[in-house]
């Protein structure tokens, strides 16, 4: 692990195990050991666990969200997004340490803690690729907005 300040490590701990095992399965004593943080530094910046899981959510949602909004910039066409968007999920999907959806895997296996966070961040992905495929592949037709959603969730399933 890089030489970073404690809160940072936490940070880096935290993500990897949360990915890795999932919240629940994740101990504080787990991230402070993967850390090398004292547990004194732990609760400096973080109260309790949720609240750490709360800022990694925050970090997954922001990475897709920017990830999308860039790939829409950037293809003004519908066919070039696509398949970028799936080249993007292929090298996911084979990196070494590929363990699925950050997200998914986290609203999976969680009750209804983190629930309001999750729907927020699906509903700022879904108002985003429905605004794209208004701008670029019903540009020039009619649609129904509803029509346009169902295609957008169809996307998100994959």
């Amino acid at each position: 692990m890089r030489k970073l300040d404690p809160r940072s490590r936490i940070f880096d701990a935290a993500f990897e195990l949360f990915y890795k095992k999932g919240f629940h399965a994740t101990g504080i004593g787990e991230i402070l050991e993967r850390s090398k943080a004292y547990k004194k530094s732990y609760y400096k910046y973080f109260p309790n666990k949720s609240d750490l899981a709360k800022i990694y959510l925050k970090e997954k949602e922001n990475y897709y969200l920017i990830f999308i909004q860039e790939l829409g910039e950037k293809y003004i066409n519908f066919e070039p997004f696509w398949n970028s968007w799936i080249l993007f999920l292929k090298r996911e999907i084979n990196k070494k340490n590929y363990n699925g959806c950050p997200i998914a895997n986290f609203s999976i296996q969680d009750g209804e803690e983190f629930r309001a966070q999750l729907n927020s961040f699906l509903s700022s992905w879904t108002s985003l690729l429905t605004s794209y495929l208004i701008k670029s592949v019903y540009k020039k037709r009619r649609f129904e907005e509803n029509k346009v959603k169902e295609q957008t969730k169809k996307i998100m399933l994959l």
